[in-house]
């Protein structure tokens, strides 16, 4: 996880950190937000998904 994190936007790390959070109680994610990519180029992912807990 802490490897994940390290490539989000720090300003956005809470967000993400919440919304994984969420997803293992609830089953569903739905977060959008910024990576640093190795080549050092900047990329918007969303995660969206369900299922079961």
């Amino acid at each position: 996880m802490e490897t994940f994190l390290s490539h989000i936007d720090v300003k956005q790390r809470g967000i993400v950190t919440r919304a994984m959070t969420e997803a293992t109680r609830t089953g569903v994610i739905d977060v959008e937000y910024r990576i640093d990519a190795a080549d050092g180029a900047s990329r918007w992912l969303v995660a969206k998904g369900a299922g079961s807990v």
